[in-house]
């Protein structure tokens, strides 16, 4: 009996191991109050060994509260390694300690020692060390958790004022005017967007960094000036509407609260600080302490809060056959102020649709390092149910207005090395941007030369600018994706037929019409006006306009690429997406020729994605290096 209690404790003693699952000892390793509402190891150590612990669990503020008085001390002396490691432990318990008794002065205090940690350490931190990206964590996310509640999705402007933080210390914010300015317009109201679920993308970046990731509105700033604005319009009033539109949508930015001498302060027991405001760009970083660091940014966030509010695809099936009823988000709209040197991207969406579907492309594309910075985003609205010369002239128009409003002098290089990508019913407005048409789209109209008819100045314009074409100064390339340049087989079918009555044409096309044919009742105009049909007719593979558009090459030095979608990989001559055959968006012409597999509706495909960054890269190549 005595031999078998003295090999008991050989049997099972109070120290030992046992093998694990490696991904339950990293999530143990790696865990935290940001993942799990518990300290981390690492801080449980450091509290345990400085005594705290226990205190912590039974009294929370009381430990802390001894905590922070034994750090103002010990740093009297000398900052030394041990008291910086015991700054992420106090964050880390103070947040902690918000979570559960919902005294949100300690979401502050948990930043402030975090920011003490990162910026205030006397000796170069371990970028390895995984107490640097939580200190950086909580201090963005107690940062948030002050200025929002958790889960809110309200919005606030930032201003300078004052928190009573624990300890009896106080923090001073003060906050120039002028962070808040960008470009022609003013940043209004901040949401986080670090807690929003998204849907619909198929990635969600997320720049990692210090500061709070926001989504911010804007306004027009009326102090400021109109060089390096942004405009959402492409037509000649900048209405109510338009600014309505405007300010809807969201910017990715960062706030980051800069606090000043932070050792100090915390020993004095006042801090002071101020608001810095970094938007999503090419190099998003904030200079701290004479240093470059990133900030966190959530730019595929703010896009889905964009369009959760604008929702542009309400009503993609009742504007299409609405005329002009519900088109007043037509025109040319980019998301963010234009900068000099930045070449447009502008994309021209297909039939019935809007310009969400483009909504996965552009967030991929402004992630993408090497094209961020280089490249702006400008997506075209328009009635798809209108003749496609009509709605290509006024991209056009379009196009013209917008360059000459953000570069009158015509000194920017880069807005003139424009890329247009059109899809479907786009592609061919895409294509009508670079082609020379001569006398060929009016000869189907009228054998009266076009100079010789009474019309009113109003109807000459419009009639002139939309079939007399002319290749745009602006571009320098187009890529069609599963255009119908031969037109789409489903609109031989004889269903078609009651679609187009549907349509109902732009007042402005049917007020040209009956003026040609009131003032000119003995012209050929009158007898042939008839032949002018909406879209669906001229997507039609008997359509004669199809027919007189390819016959036109695409202008150089414009240069062409076709990105085709085919539903199964077959034959080239038995491909279709389900809407266009292969050989219907063929063109020999193009420099370049990629088929996805796909169906017709594709922008959402990694491939085309990646064909389109591949085209934007090569055409940087061609641009002047004086564009950048």
């Amino acid at each position: 009996m005595l031999v078998a209690v003295v090999l008991l404790p050989g049997c099972s003693g109070p120290i030992g191991v046992k093998r694990g699952s490696a991904e339950d000892v990293q999530r143990q390793l790696t865990a935290s109050v940001l993942s799990t509402g518990r300290l981390s190891e690492t801080s449980r150590n450091l509290l345990q060994r400085g005594g705290l612990l226990e205190a912590y669990e039974r009294d929370p503020e009381a430990a802390l509260e001894t905590a922070h008085e034994w750090l103002v001390q010990v740093q009297r002396a000398r900052l030394t390694n041990a008291t910086m490691a015991s700054l992420v432990a106090l964050s880390e318990a103070c947040f902690l300690h918000a979570l559960k008794s919902g005294d949100r002065r300690y979401f502050m205090q948990s930043a402030v020692y975090a920011w003490a940690f990162l910026f205030a350490n006397p000796k170069p931190l371990d970028p390895l060390d995984p107490q640097v990206r939580l200190a950086a964590n909580l201090y963005n996310r107690g940062l948030t958790l002050t200025l929002f509640a958790e889960g809110s999705g309200e919005g606030i402007e930032p201003r300078a004022t004052t928190y009573e933080l624990p300890f009896g210390t106080v923090l001073d914010v003060s906050l120039d005017p002028e962070e808040l300015r960008w470009g022609d317009r003013r940043f209004t109201r901040f949401t986080p967007v670090a807690d929003l679920e998204i849907r619909g993308l198929r990635n969600r970046y997320r720049e990692a960094g210090i500061g709070a990731p926001l989504a911010a509105t804007t306004r027009r700033d009326e102090d400021g000036s109109e060089e390096g604005g942004s405009s959402e319009d492409g037509s000649a009033e900048d209405g109510a509407e338009t600014e309505t539109r405007r300010d809807r949508v969201r910017i990715p930015v960062s706030l980051v609260l800069v606090i000043d001498d932070v050792m100090a302060g915390l020993r004095v027991g006042r801090l002071e600080s101020h608001v810095r405001i970094v938007p999503f760009s090419e190099e998003p970083t904030i200079e701290i302490a004479g240093k470059l660091h990133p900030v966190e940014l959530e730019p595929s966030a703010a896009l889905a809060l964009t369009l959760d509010e604008v929702r542009p695809w309400q009503g993609e099936i009742g504007a299409f056959f609405s005329g002009d009823a519900r088109r007043e988000r037509d025109g040319l709209a980019f998301l963010s102020p234009h900068r000099r040197g930045r070449i447009p991207v502008i994309l021209v969406h297909g039939t019935a649709s809007s310009t969400a579907t483009w909504a996965n492309l552009v967030n991929d594309l402004e992630a993408d390092p090497e094209l961020r910075g280089r490249y702006e985003f400008w997506l075209f609205t328009y009635n798809t149910g209108a003749p496609v010369l009509y709605s290509a002239s006024l991209l056009r128009k379009a196009i013209d207005q917008t360059v000459t409003r953000l570069d009158p002098g015509g000194e920017d290089a880069a807005l003139r090395r424009a890329v247009v990508i059109g899809h479907s019913q786009g592609g061919l407005l895409t294509k009508l941007m670079a082609v020379q048409s001569g006398d060929a789209f009016w000869e189907r109209i009228s054998e009266t030369p076009f100079d010789d008819l009474e019309m009113k100045p109003e109807t000459r314009e419009l009639v002139g600018s939309a079939v007399f074409v002319e290749p745009s100064p602006y571009v320098a390339r187009v890529v069609f994706i599963a255009t119908p340049h031969r037109g789409s087989y489903l609109l031989s079918y004889g269903v078609t037929n009651l679609l187009r009555s549907l349509v109902r044409a732009p007042s402005s096309v049917v007020k040209a019409t009956s003026d040609l044919v009131t003032q000119n009742p003995e012209s050929a105009a009158v007898r042939r006006i008839d032949d002018v049909e909406g879209a669906l007719g001229q997507m039609d593979p008997s359509s004669p306009f199809l027919g007189l558009l390819l016959e036109m090459p695409v202008e150089a030095p414009v240069r062409a690429h076709s990105i085709i979608a085919m539903k199964k990989l077959v034959a080239k001559d038995e491909g279709t997406d389900g809407v266009v055959r292969y050989d219907s968006a063929h063109l020999d012409e193009v420099e370049s020729e990629v088929v996805v597999q796909s169906g017709h509706s594709c922008l959402d495909q990694p491939s085309v994605a990646g064909e389109v960054r591949r085209i934007l890269l090569m055409n940087l190549l061609d641009s002047p290096r004086s564009t950048f």
